[in-house]
């Protein structure tokens, strides 16, 4: 008896998959079941051989692996780094984080050095756009999935960070695959047939301009932002936000050994 013939159901209808269905069934069985329908999937086993590989690396390892490679590191002042602010002129703004050029070994240095002399800042490789990722000795498809990803791949972007990292509540226009190759990380994410409850609104950009080891300006930019809903999804303001109350939100936790597939808005 086999036993992962047929995918289970979690909180919030995510479906739970197993690479056994992928390999048996293929990659448009997923697309149909998943993508198609909306629904959010968690796939378990396909980022397995990386996650074993990198999981077994030093940081010493990782400094010789990948510490000559150019990758696009956030800076921020917040752990949340993309985050809603009040200001005196547009009335709410989303600040942006500082993005720069390094060398992942650099960004390795600044995070194990922590706190600068002039108070926290939070480092993150952010959106770090590559080719196919064979510079990372990482794989240029998901296996198994290269038929429902390869047609319509629009981007491929690594990201590392230290625990702690948050990310608002915001929403992509694509739908996008996960590769949880280390560590973990935690969906709070909402029914996109509910958005309206969350309170989607268009705001400026306040650029942050990191000017020295946890030293920050800003300037408010002519971008408008779009899919950074008002409200707090893991703390939410009834008061302010009442809608929210007929929110349908639930979690999800994906691990190194496992793959989350999601178009819903998100909190991680």
């Amino acid at each position: 008896m086999r036993t992962h013939d047929s995918p289970t159901r979690l909180a919030g209808g995510v479906k739970k998959l197993h690479v056994d269905m992928i390999r048996e069934k293929g990659a448009m069985w997923v697309h149909h079941t998943t993508f198609a329908r909306s629904i959010p999937a968690l796939v378990e086993g396909l980022s397995g051989e990386w996650a074993s590989k990198l999981g077994r690396w030093s940081l010493e390892e990782f400094r010789r692996q990948w510490g000559h490679l150019s990758v696009v590191a956030a800076y921020s002042p917040d752990r949340r780094f993309n985050y809603g602010a009040s200001d005196a002129v547009w009335g709410r703004v989303l600040m942006s984080p500082d993005r720069r050029q390094v060398q992942f070994s650099n960004f390795m240095d600044e995070v194990i050095s922590g706190r600068s002399e002039t108070g926290e800042e939070f480092i993150s490789v952010q959106q770090s756009p590559s080719r196919d990722f064979s510079e990372f000795g990482l794989p240029a498809f998901p296996p198994y999935l290269e038929e429902l990803v390869g047609p319509t791949l629009q981007a491929r972007n690594l990201w590392v960070a230290t625990p702690g990292k948050v990310s608002v509540l915001h929403y992509d226009w694509q739908d996008s695959i996960l590769m949880q190759i280390s560590g973990s990380k935690r969906f709070t994410i909402i029914d996109p047939a509910r958005m309206q409850t969350a309170y989607p609104c268009v705001q400026r950009m306040k650029q942050l301009h990191r000017v020295a080891p946890g030293k920050y300006e800003s300037t408010v930019v002519e971008r408008e932002i779009d899919n950074f809903p008002l409200v707090n999804v893991t703390h939410p303001d009834f008061e302010r936000h009442p809608l929210f109350k007929d929110a349908h939100v639930f979690t999800v936790e994906v691990h190194a050994v496992s793959r989350a597939c999601s178009e819903h808005a998100a909190q991680v």
